[in-house]
């Protein structure tokens, strides 16, 4: 019922990113070696869902690394389809609501101005 190895990243991204961290981390001096296991906060069991306390401190990745690691697969058309999915949505949703305001102010000012007669 669980995920299995390779169910979210494919098991050949997962060996090269498994690669260049070891390489990464072999090319270290000492010090650096030992400040990356000083920085991951004592005491806090990481789990799925729950927010880490604010007094924790956060592990960092090194900039470095994270510029040799596989770039997720992104082009130009994709950004574009999913920009103007989201302007046609938006858009969507402020004609929906302005019509919902409307009808609703309008209910409301028939009432006012009902009342307004009755007297």
């Amino acid at each position: 019922m669980g995920a299995k190895p390779g169910d979210l990243i494919p098991t050949r991204v997962a060996d090269q990113i498994r690669t260049t961290v070891a390489d990464d981390f072999r090319h270290r001096n000492p010090d650096t070696k030992r400040a990356v296991f000083t920085e991951i906060p004592e005491g806090v069991q990481p789990v799925i869902n729950k927010t880490v306390p604010d007094t924790a401190t956060l592990a960092t990745v090194p900039p470095l690394l994270l510029n040799s690691l596989p770039r997720l697969p992104m082009n130009a058309g994709t950004l574009t389809v999913g920009a103007i999915l989201v302007a046609v949505g938006v858009v969507a949703a402020s004609l929906i609501g302005a019509l919902l305001g409307g009808l609703a102010g309008m209910r409301y000012h028939r009432r006012v101005d009902r009342a307004g007669l009755a007297r």
